[in-house]
């Protein structure tokens, strides 16, 4: 991604569930840019649970994949499955009319 250029082109949401004292969040969001000339999308999704973050970062263009990047601060695999797996259980937002 080194000539990327992200343009003014972003749409991004955010939900927060809180569970027993513990901030669950989800973002999504998506950006338009060029790089090496061609229109890109970069799509970001992240889950966090308190200071644990699990992020997937996709360049792509148009349905294609043209690269990923994944980012699950630290974790182990088996804390990956954890994380999961408690995502799973313990999120579960109330969306209002408006979302």
């Amino acid at each position: 991604m080194d000539s990327q250029k992200i343009s003014q082109s972003e749409k991004s949401s955010v939900h927060e569930v809180l569970v027993n004292n513990i901030v669950y969040r989800e973002f999504k969001g998506e950006a338009t840019g060029t790089r090496d000339g061609e229109d890109v999308t970069i799509v970001t999704h992240s889950r966090e649970i308190g200071d644990k973050k699990y992020e997937v970062v996709q360049v792509c263009k148009g349905e294609e994949v043209l690269e990923e990047n994944i980012n699950a601060s630290g974790m182990t695999e088996t804390e990956i499955e954890d994380f999961v797996n408690d995502w799973k259980e313990n999120f579960k937002p109330v969306f209002t009319d408006n979302e």
